[in-house]
């Protein structure tokens, strides 16, 4: 049993504390920066919710960051010589501030590779930005709500151009980046001093609230994920920025979003940090432990990943209103919405929860319950097994989730086999 410490910059961690104490049986704390967010596992002892990341490093393991925002806590902890994984400052810059992301990218990739990019300190700049006869996409800087990311739907980017007449302090300073077509897939590897070969993996991500993506954008309603090799896709975005990795002693996953046309690859953006809830599909595809794995990792023993062959894994995001929105949570606290048998716990993952008499309630932060996860041969198996441990579980007609993921998952891989990236 292993002693691990959790740093959390709004309770993103939960699901994968959980795991780790409860599945694999370790002992977890979970330090959260937000206190808004902390406000959770009430009534577990095991994860536990602690005040401070301050620690006496012989009581601890591994202390593990779960987000970005959290690099000089991280950095504290590293220089006390404890082992750990996630997070650091050169990862919160090159996540959060797009414009030096886009900076770093030029000096590792073909220009080619990368759309145009605009930044933009003000109204005007952005107003003048969509003065083109193309769709362009608003992505602000930091950490701020994944709704604040806009795109067009038109070529003169009149829904755009009213949004910032009206409204436009919430997305400053922001990028202006022309809006590409094609697939969108992420590939991520886990890296320490050198790239650990059998841990590349791919996602494909539905990021809209609803079926067919429509509504706001969540970050993520679900995704597939598979275990990848050395394809076009990691030799292209991931191997030309292991020197830079290596240069700031980078410990943990990196991810690279891109859109892949027939001819064409456009960079997307980089994730430094643990993707939720890809991590989560991720684990499902593991034959080990979770811990050996990030424990070797930090560690720099960099022993092989043992995945599950030819499998690929389907995470689907519950939620109960007033999610994706932030709103009052009174009429959800402490509410069951979920009955979960023994068998089904490995699958489940639980975010926005408290414990009531030993079962699962939700805490009442934010309304998202968590994801479930399944994995099967085939997207459309892990498809059929994941809806039907939600249909098994679920006892409230008020959870949400979309019904749809993983739909046209098999046909984008088959697409993106035959133009050569995978």
């Amino acid at each position: 049993m292993a002693s691990i410490l959790f740093l959390s910059k709004n309770g993103s961690c939960i699901p994968l504390a959980l795991y780790l104490a409860k599945q694999e049986g370790h002992l977890v704390k979970v330090w959260i920066k937000d206190k808004s967010c902390s406000n959770v596992l009430v009534g577990s002892t095991n994860p536990k919710i602690v005040n401070s990341y301050n620690v006496n490093p012989q009581s601890i393991d591994i202390a593990i960051g779960d987000m970005v925002g959290l690099g000089d806590e991280i950095e504290e902890l590293r220089n006390k010589n404890i082992v750990t994984v996630g997070g650091g400052v050169f990862n919160d810059k090159l996540e959060l501030d797009r414009v030096y992301g886009i900076k770093v990218a030029r000096t590792v990739y073909d220009e080619k590779f990368i759309p145009e990019t605009i930044p933009c300190k003000s109204k005007i700049d952005v107003l003048n930005s969509l003065n083109k006869d193309k769709p362009m996409v608003i992505k602000p800087l930091g950490n701020k709500a994944v709704g604040l990311t806009l795109v067009s739907n038109d070529d003169k980017n009149k829904s755009l151009k009213s949004f910032v007449e009206n409204s436009v302090d919430d997305i400053l300073p922001c990028i202006v980046q022309e809006v590409v077509k094609g697939i969108e897939i992420t590939i991520e590897g886990w890296f320490n001093k050198d790239w650990i070969k059998s841990s590349f993996n791919c996602t494909i991500e539905s990021k809209r609230f609803l079926n067919n993506d429509k509504g706001p954008n969540t970050g993520c309603m679900g995704n597939t994920v598979w275990g990848c090799n050395e394809n076009k896709l990691v030799k292209e975005f991931l191997y030309p920025v292991t020197d830079l990795l290596k240069k700031v002693d980078y410990c943990g996953p990196f991810a690279v979003t891109v859109i892949c046309g027939k001819d064409n690859i456009w960079l997307l953006e980089f994730t430094t940090r643990f993707g939720y809830d890809a991590i989560q599909a991720f684990v499902e595809l593991m034959k080990q432990s979770f811990f050996d794995f990030i424990y070797n990792l930090a560690i720099g023993s960099n022993r092989e990943l043992q995945l599950y062959n030819d499998s690929l894994s389907v995470a689907v995001r519950l939620s109960m209103p007033p999610y994706p929105n932030r709103g009052n949570t009174g009429f959800i606290n402490n509410l069951q919405v979920l009955d979960i048998p023994e068998p089904a716990e490995h699958h489940v993952w639980l975010s926005d929860v408290n414990y009531k008499n030993k079962k699962p309630v939700i805490a009442g932060v934010d309304g998202l319950i968590g994801c479930i996860t399944a994995r099967g041969n085939t997207v459309r198996m892990a498809q059929k097994r994941v809806y039907r441990t939600i249909n098994n579980i679920v006892i409230n007609s008020d959870v949400q989730y979309r019904t749809d993921i993983g739909q046209g998952v098999e046909e984008k891989i088959i697409q993106l086999t035959e133009w050569g990236y995978l």
